[in-house]
């Protein structure tokens, strides 16, 4: 590790779409801009997407939009020590695709934004939600890992029903080894910034 490792971060909110990882990202920058840490930059996945538009959602183009987020990264760093990722990634080895691009560069935090998938599904307005959108669709799934639906209660899960159906599946990876927990849908917003804090020894 670099003398200069210790004072560059990223922390990588992780979780299934509408937990509440924009929110918290946002609420990251504003604590460390207000506690007069300038150097602090924030990357959501959207925006990211918006930067690469032909990139779309099968394996091969994942790999593509988080091999980007790593340069985009490597690059901030120079200007940055604080970086803060708000985005599903939802495999580990995405996660990790970025993490090897720059672990010998930087201390690398982990947060799995927790929520249950009843309550993600009902954060923003139906009509547009990924969850409305599966539900209309059947092709749209939204990201997650063995839960059960009411419009596939014929299945034992959406992971058996994609198989069946679907020529890849879209689920998602909890992190593993050292990461932090923390359950959006039981704390308040300065909760899970503290509780983020805290756990980065800051």
């Amino acid at each position: 590790m670099n003398l200069g490792t210790q004072n560059r971060k990223i922390i990588w909110l992780t979780g299934i779409p509408n937990s509440g990882k924009t929110t918290l990202g946002k609420a990251l920058k504003d604590y460390f801009l207000e506690s007069g840490r300038e150097k602090v930059y924030w990357v959501d996945s959207d925006n990211l997407r918006k930067k690469c538009p032909n990139l779309g959602y099968t394996h091969k183009d994942r790999l593509a939009l988080f091999a980007n987020l790593g340069c985009n990264i490597k690059e901030k760093l120079k200007s940055f020590d604080t970086i803060i990722v708000s985005a599903t990634a939802n495999l580990l080895m995405y996660r990790k695709l970025v993490r090897d691009m720059l672990v010998a560069e930087v201390c690398f935090f982990e947060v799995f934004v927790d929520c249950p998938v009843k309550i993600c599904a009902t954060q923003r307005d139906e009509k547009k939600s990924i969850y409305s959108l599966a539900k209309r669709d059947r092709w749209k799934l939204p990201i997650y890992i063995e839960e059960k639906f009411d419009w596939i209660r014929n299945f034992r899960s959406c992971r058996e029903y994609v198989r069946t159906n679907f020529e890849y599946y879209d689920f998602y990876e909890p992190p593993t080894g050292r990461f932090l927990h923390v359950r959006s849908d039981k704390l308040s917003l300065e909760s899970q910034v503290r509780e983020i804090i805290t756990h980065m020894g800051e």
